[in-house]
């Protein structure tokens, strides 16, 4: 097993999930598909640093329309979207009587 080096061009995915940002954002560069993948729901060891994760992701929009097999570019970790707080409330209606 290898030492943790300060060279790593990108944190493992346990430092990303511990870190705030379990969304991986994809894009082919060939269709320009852009996706964004749920860390959590990846079947990797969590030791594994992101960048590793291309050589097992392909675009789905790819596969389906030649299928050819693509791999796409990693754009960047984000952060789990949360309900907007400046959205209007939805006002529930309660029954006369």
């Amino acid at each position: 097993m290898r030492a943790a080096s300060g060279d790593e061009p990108s944190p493992s995915i346990a430092d990303a999930l511990h870190g705030g940002f379990p969304m991986l954002e994809v894009q082919c560069r060939h269709c320009n598909h852009t996706q964004v993948v749920d860390l959590t729901l990846v079947i990797q060891p969590r030791q594994r640093p992101v960048h590793t994760l291309r050589r097992v992701l392909f675009c789905a929009k790819c596969a389906k329309r030649s299928e050819q097999k693509r791999r796409p570019d990693l754009i960047g970790l984000r952060p789990r979207p949360s309900d907007d707080p400046s959205a209007p409330a939805t006002q529930k209606r309660s029954a006369s009587t």
